[in-house]
Formats: C-alpha cells, structure tokens, sequence
C-alpha cells in the first residue's frame, strides 16, 4: 500500500504542477488545494503499518478508514470553477 501511494502521490504532483500542458479545466489553486487530500494518504498507510507492528485490529481500522474516505470525490467539479475556469485561458504562459 505504502508503494502504491508513494506512486499516486507522485503523479498527483505532477499532473498539478503540469495542469496547464494537460488541458486542466480547474483553476491552478484549486488543484494545488487539493495536494494534501491525495498524499496524505501516504501518512496514513506508513503510520497504519508501523501500527500493525503492534496491534493488527487498530492497522486494520485505519486501512478501513482510508478506504471509506477514498471512495468519495474530493475534487471540484469543473462546473463550480465557473466560467474564467477554461484550459490555456489564464494567460500565465506557465
């Protein structure tokens, strides 16, 4: 799980430091908010693990804990970026 993080967190990272190249329909800053709600995972499944050192059913409740916040979205719809929110229109040249 740990690696399997470390590889979303990664690619995260880089599709919001390269939202513009990609076509993003999402304000920069709203994508940059939404950071440490992918990666923070990471956190959690390191801690889970060195949890289940010790005590398996505590690993077992945070592991169920990420899954249940996973399975929802966290990102904003496009829609609610409203309408300045269109791809190569910021004009930042980044």
């Amino acid at each position: 799980m740990i690696v399997i993080s470390i590889g979303f967190a990664s690619l995260w990272i880089y599709v919001v430091t390269h939202s513009a190249a990609l076509g993003a329909a999402l304000p920069r800053e709203a994508l940059r908010q939404s950071i440490p709600g992918f990666t923070g995972g990471l956190l959690a499944y390191v801690v889970a693990t060195l949890i289940a050192l010790f005590t398996a059913l505590a690993a077992l409740i945070i592991f169920g804990l990420l899954a249940v916040y996973y399975l929802f979205e966290h990102l904003p719809s496009p829609a609610e970026a409203g309408p300045d929110a269109v791809p190569g229109a910021s004009g930042s040249g980044a």
